[in-house]
């Protein structure tokens, strides 16, 4: 795919789209909190890598650990927030003036500090996102390597920033036709734990939608979603999906598991006295 079509491609993405919201609109996620990311960051590399691909994602730090494991030929990364696509424009910024994933990390934290009331940093400041990131053996981060893979594209711009409303058709019509005009292939679609977020039938409806829409056969699709009824106090794991034929839809289930009743025994009477088996 040429560097001309794909900057195109951007900027008219960001022109056509205003957007809706399903959450706050300031929101920023610096990192990923979402277990199982060791687990999904290895499995994705047994599959087979296709020839032109494109990845589709949403939020912002995994993407990455994707995008070094996965190496697609193109990549669109999304948000409904506004900030976040700013966050986004700041990694894109600090990587392509860092010598290599030291000083990259270094000019980040560096950045996010000296705009930390924009960004709503903690009082910590942005070391406390990444100081394991150089070490965490799933980070793009990690090597070398993995940290070129993205340098690389995003100096053949073959990394876009959207802002974009997964609830709505009008970005999945455009990024579709993205794909047809350039013969690619939809290889892997990262939508972090969203679908717990919404909370109307429609957006869920839409949500579904859309994915069906761009999901293909061997696509794999990357979620977290915590099936227990009950809050985690950790992130949601992630999970993969991959669209088997092209009578499957490609989607998990998001259906929450009901919780199990304990059944309250009766306490037999010994004596004139009930024994109190159970609490």
């Amino acid at each position: 795919m040429s560097t001309v079509s794909l900057l195109t491609a951007e900027s008219h993405f960001r022109a056509s789209m205003n957007g809706g919201s399903n959450k706050d609109d300031s929101t920023i996620y610096f990192m990923c909190n979402e277990e199982k990311q060791d687990v999904v960051i290895e499995e994705l590399g047994c599959y087979d890598k296709k020839e032109k691909s494109i990845h589709i994602g949403f939020s912002s730090w995994f993407n990455f650990d994707i995008l070094a494991t996965r190496d697609p030929s193109i990549a669109v990364i999304g948000d409904i927030s506004p900030k976040m696509i700013d966050y986004l424009d700041l990694i894109k910024a600090v990587i392509l003036r860092s010598a290599n994933r030291e000083s990259f990390l270094k000019n980040l934290t560096e950045e996010l500090n000296y705009q930390s009331e924009y960004f709503f940093l903690p009082k910590e400041g942005a070391v406390f996102f990444f100081e394991n990131e150089l070490d965490r053996k799933e980070s793009w981060l990690f090597s070398d390597e993995k940290f070129d893979v993205i340098k690389h594209m995003y100096e053949d711009d073959k990394i876009m920033h959207v802002k974009w409303n997964i609830c709505e058709n009008q970005m999945f019509l455009e990024v579709q036709r993205l794909i047809t005009e350039n013969g690619l292939s939809v290889d892997t679609v990262y939508v972090s734990n969203i679908y717990e977020w919404l909370k109307s039938a429609d957006d869920q409806s839409g949500f579904k939608r859309n994915l069906r829409m761009i999901l293909e056969v061997d696509s794999l699709l990357i979620d977290a979603f915590n099936s227990l009824s009950s809050e985690v106090k950790v992130g949601p794991p992630l999970r993969i999906t991959r669209k088997e034929s092209i009578l499957s839809d490609g989607l998990p289930s998001f259906e929450k598991e009901r919780p199990v009743k304990r059944r309250r025994l009766m306490q037999p009477i010994v004596h004139g006295h009930r024994h109190r088996l159970f609490e």
